[in-house]
């Protein structure tokens, strides 16, 4: 006889946005930190956010990781955004690339990245719990 168990598996309430934001790319290897460069949050979640970037390398750093010597590092997003509640209110996220696509026709991608909760303050926790709780 077999033992069986279910596993729970989670689905995010996502919301459609428009969210200008500004992300660094910072390295897994050494810590170095890219310039700020500019994306759109298109889609957010309390899980993941999907971002639109002209850019998917920033100062020589990909935004899902690069290879060195000792083997691969995967590199952090720091994203920070401004949440559209009154009054607005900046959050700062952190999170990894879990995804990229081409946008057919553009140079632009998408990234999906999966957003760190433990990594968030929790006033930006809560800020955006209630912001996906009220947005619809």
């Amino acid at each position: 006889m077999h033992d069986f168990k279910i596993a729970e598996r989670r689905q995010w309430s996502r919301r459609t946005s428009g969210i200008r934001a500004s992300f660094r790319v910072i390295s897994g290897h050494d810590g170095s930190t890219s310039d700020v460069h500019q994306g759109l949050v298109t889609d957010m979640a309390q899980g993941g956010i999907r971002m639109q970037v002209k850019t998917i390398r920033a100062e020589g750093l990909h935004v899902s990781g690069q290879m060195s010597i000792s083997g691969w590092s995967t590199n952090s997003l720091r994203i920070e955004l401004e949440i559209p509640i009154r009054p607005p209110q900046k959050i700062e996220i952190a999170g990894t690339a879990e995804w990229i696509e081409k946008l057919p026709m553009s140079q632009e991608y998408i990234v999906g990245v999966s957003i760190n909760l433990s990594r968030m303050k929790d006033q930006e926790k809560r800020l955006l719990r209630n912001y996906m709780a009220t947005r619809r």
